[in-house]
């Protein structure tokens, strides 16, 4: 009785039967067993180890009480205990599908290697191929590489089990969350609402998707009404508790959203997931010190879990602690090697740190490997835009927006492209989009109005002469020669850009003696030479940034901007004016400004 009410979510009368049949057989481990199981349902997970653990004491020759044992085990973030488990299950009921299901899924979960998983599945697979069991094993092993197609497959079978006196929602639900994966949220609230058109109302666990859409298009006070309704009824739950928190999230309310997180960690003292969420509040809300103290209280036991290297680097990422964001992220791939997420995280900690050549070759992995999420698409777009390959950038920009439209970073890259390469027109729609966003700062919105402003009047000075005119990628090459022709060692040649300017980044390195006459005047041929072929470039960047060196040392930095330029080469200005538009300042002073 307590495993059939357990089975139709009314979890209080599921309780008071198990505890009732544990009163009636203390020594009985089929008793035991249903009191953890039920135990576990309602969030009291040490004491439901050691009910599944009296029923191993009390019958160790029964595989169900060693599979309970290892799914509890599993939730406390014991992988090791429950992978003992399920093996122990495994021998003494060999010729039971669902047991070899446990422990494939333990495999996938605790070491990512899906050839594993698939091999100690396969006795499942071979008696049970169309079981929701064994269809939502194969749904999670498609999800993990990125193969789209054999996960709804798999969805699509599991929705066969519908039927009109057995309602199973899973199949449906299942779809909408593959489709969420993939970004398409339209797709997904399809499934979602065939899914609780069929779901009976215990079945609170359905409304977990529709809280994560709500959330995707801002109604955070709707997902939250569900999450308080789910809470109301269920006092016990955690993913209610969770799903509060994270709506607050949504608003960027991070002082309620972390009160509730702090509430489910309390329950769930080892739940990574939950630390994952406080430590995300606390870093969004630049509380450094308590998003790194939140993490700690899982650390002892979650040094092997990616997980929490994910959730280290997303900290790191939100306080623009970048390089320990990638060292996060290095660790999270060493563990999940094939995980094309953690290469795109990688690729985006590298961008952040201003490596566009590490981001690009992460990125590109990760694409190789099967990623097909628009954040993949969209920091290759930018990469290729710091690189000067305009047609590439915006090729890859658009594929990350028609992915998904709300993409924040991709809108930021391509306002940027356009705006570099005054393409102002463009630009507009994106920027408006970017407005609405920031409705409610003002001081946002009028800095939007101020870039296309600047675009505008930009693009009405006089364009280069399409004849001579250098594409970006021709400017490198250009730059690069002339360097070389003056004999001066290259170290940097790029674009370089931030929210409001856009410019040529040139740092070389001679062998001359600092201070030197001769060292002086190779500064002033150099910056002339090149000065030259600002008003060339199709993209008009702002201006030209020169950092000198002498014998490996950075000696001075140089600010040349293309209006000067433009007017110097139309002889609008003599070489003496516009030397004086020149900004120069040591790169000694600098640093000792920082």
């Amino acid at each position: 009785l307590a495993w059939a009410q357990q089975n139709a979510h009314y979890f209080d009368e599921a309780r008071a039967s198990a505890e009732r049949a544990a009163e009636l057989g203390p020594d009985n481990a089929i008793a035991q067993q249903a009191l953890a199981d039920v135990l576990s349902s309602v969030y009291e997970l040490d004491s439901a180890y050691a009910a599944a653990q009296k029923a191993v004491d009390l019958g160790p020759e029964s595989a169900a009480s060693w599979g309970t044992l290892g799914t509890i085990a599993s939730l406390l973030e014991y992988p090791d205990r429950a992978g003992a488990a399920y093996e122990r299950a495994v021998d003494l009921e060999p010729d039971f599908f669902a047991w070899h299901i446990l422990l494939a899924r333990h495999e996938l979960n605790v070491t990512g290697d899906v050839e594993t998983a698939l091999e100690l599945a396969q006795p499942a697979i071979d008696v049970q191929p169309e079981h929701p069991f064994v269809l939502s094993f194969l749904v999670d092993v498609a999800i993990e590489t990125n193969d789209w197609t054999a996960a709804e497959e798999a969805c699509v079978n599991m929705v066969a089990y519908h039927q009109p006196d057995t309602p199973y929602p899973d199949g449906y639900s299942c779809l909408a969350g593959v489709r969420l994966f993939q970004e398409d949220n339209e797709g997904a609230k399809t499934f979602q609402e065939l899914a609780e058109a069929v779901a009976p109302p215990q079945r609170r666990d359905i409304t977990v998707m529709r809280m994560r859409l709500y959330n995707d298009d801002d109604d955070c006070e709707a997902s939250r009404a569900l999450a308080e309704s789910w809470l109301e009824e269920r006092p016990y739950s955690v993913v209610a508790l969770r799903m509060i928190g994270v709506s607050y999230l949504c608003e960027e309310d991070f002082v309620k959203a972390a009160d509730y997180f702090e509430q489910a960690l309390a329950k769930l003292p080892r739940s990574i997931s939950d630390a994952r969420l406080l430590a995300n509040a606390y870093a969004r809300d630049g509380k450094a010190a308590e998003a790194r103290a939140a993490l700690n209280r899982v650390q002892s036991f979650a040094a092997e879990n990616p997980l929490y290297y994910q959730a280290l680097f997303e900290v790191h990422l939100f306080l623009g602690q970048t390089k320990e964001a990638i060292r996060a992220a290095q660790r999270w791939q060493v563990l999940r090697p094939e995980s094309t997420e953690a290469m795109t995280s990688l690729a985006l900690g590298e961008l952040f740190d201003n490596n566009p050549a590490a981001a690009q070759s992460h990125a590109s992995s990760a694409l190789d490997a099967g990623a097909t999420g628009s954040t993949v698409y969209a920091i290759l777009g930018e990469t290729y835009s710091r690189a000067g390959d305009q047609n590439r950038a915006e090729e890859y920009l658009l594929k990350a927006l028609a992915i998904n439209p709300d993409h924040f970073l991709a809108r930021s890259f391509i306002v940027q492209l356009y705006l570099f390469s005054s393409q102002c027109d463009k630009a507009e729609p994106h920027i408006d989009w970017l407005k609405n966003e920031a409705v409610d700062d003002p001081e946002a919105v009028e800095r939007y109005n101020n870039y296309l402003e600047l675009c505008r009047n930009r693009s009405s000075s006089a364009a280069p002469d399409p004849a001579t005119a250098l594409d970006d990628a021709a400017v490198l090459t250009e730059v690069r020669a002339t360097l070389r022709e003056v004999g001066v060692r290259v170290r940097t040649v790029e674009f370089a850009e931030d929210d409001s300017q856009r410019s040529l980044f040139v740092a070389y390195s001679s062998e001359l003696e600092k201070g030197t006459t001769e060292f002086v005047g190779l500064e002033r041929t150099v910056a002339i030479e090149l000065a030259r072929l600002l008003p060339r470039m199709s993209s008009q960047p702002d201006g030209l940034l020169l950092l000198s060196g002498a014998q490996d040392e950075p000696q001075n930095i140089l600010f040349i901007t293309t209006r000067a330029a433009s007017r110097w080469v139309r002889g609008e200005l003599s070489d003496a004016e516009f030397e004086e538009t020149w900004l120069k300042e040591s790169a000694e002073s600098l640093r000792e400004q920082e």
